[in-house]
């Protein structure tokens, strides 16, 4: 999960890796549009901390609001929620 969630400035995004894989982390908004793409790399085993300041790939700040999270990692795949508040 994120935290914190809700979050106004900065939220970290933790994971763990088991094995080494590529993974893809990227952020959307509620219209399925990727706003940022955070990792996409080979990763070794470990826990990771990713950081996500509300800011487009262009680096603009995105409105208040609902996005999601979707991290895949080799053929596992989640998504997730979660809410900025400026």
């Amino acid at each position: 999960p994120n935290v914190p969630n809700p979050f106004s400035g900065t939220t970290m995004l933790r994971f763990d890796i088991p094995k080494d894989v590529h993974v893809s982390l990227s952020v959307y908004d509620v219209r399925g549009r990727m706003v940022k793409n955070l990792v996409d790399q080979d990763l070794t085993p470990g826990t990771y901390n990713v950081g996500w300041d509300g800011r487009s790939t262009y680096g603009e700040s995105v409105a208040s609001g609902v996005y999601y999270y979707k991290i895949v990692a080799g053929s596992w795949t989640k998504t997730k929620t979660m809410v900025l508040v400026k």
